[in-house]
């Protein structure tokens, strides 16, 4: 598996591996669905919530990146949610013509989830979101969205 290494606006860097920043581009051009971008990323974020995740912020990244459009950031409490609100978001990216791949597992605490049509998911333990604090690391970019 190769790996790049995305080098962000502090002294953390996140490594993903190629193949699911593969999938997070082809799932851009390959989604079958009229809905903007922006509103998908907003149905994404209400799954979250109905999935019972918790402090889910939807990020704007459109004019500040070019590999992502969309972050949605959320955390949750147990291993067993994560796990469950990775398969419901597994099914809607099979029901919208995705390919449903992931990275990481939930007993790692985070798991990043390419959504297509440039949204990438990230799901955390507390103190995985806590640790890496993402919303500081792209606070330049504008916040469309806050559920807790």
């Amino acid at each position: 598996m190769s790996v790049e290494a995305i080098r962000l606006e502090s002294e953390v860097s996140i490594t993903i591996s190629s193949e699911v920043l593969g999938v997070c581009i082809w799932n851009m051009d390959r989604i079958q669905s009229s809905k903007q971008p922006a509103d998908y990323a907003r149905e994404i974020a209400d799954v979250l919530s109905d999935q019972q995740a918790e402090d889910i912020v939807l990020l704007d990244l459109t004019r500040l990146y070019s590999y992502a459009d969309y972050f949605i950031i959320a955390t949750v409490d147990n291993i067993r949610l994560a796990g469950a609100i990775v398969e419901k978001l597994k099914a809607l990216l099979k029901e919208s013509g995705a390919e449903q791949g992931y990275e990481g597992t939930p007993a790692d605490g985070w798991l990043l989830v390419p959504c297509g049509r440039g949204i990438v998911t990230h799901i955390f333990s507390p103190e995985r979101r806590q640790f890496y604090d993402l919303e500081a690391l792209w606070a330049a970019a504008p916040e469309i969205l806050r559920i807790q």
